[in-house]
């Protein structure tokens, strides 16, 4: 995905980041969490993107993005991200 053409997803990732740590911190650590989470906030939207407008197929394409450009090691990154933005755009 060319993040030149991503424009209307904003996110804030101090507000988003802490939100994350509230929900999986105790489950999961805090190390985990920032290591899944903790990704510049042009990446970070793009993911918001995907999320939004790929809802039968937001998984792999999510993951994929991951895989392309990100640092993430982490295989199940892309369900924490589903989740995530499941409870933080509820709020």
């Amino acid at each position: 995905m060319n993040s030149s053409k991503i424009t209307s997803y904003i996110i804030d990732k101090p507000h988003f980041l802490n939100f994350c740590h509230s929900l999986y911190d105790n489950i999961h650590g805090k190390e985990k969490i920032n290591a899944i989470f903790d990704v510049p906030e042009n990446q970070l939207s793009i993911i918001m993107e995907i999320y939004c407008r790929n809802f039968m197929s937001r998984i792999i394409k999510i993951s994929n993005f991951i895989n392309e450009n990100t640092e993430i090691k982490d295989n199940l990154a892309s369900s924490f991200y589903v989740n995530a933005f499941q409870h933080y755009l509820k709020i």
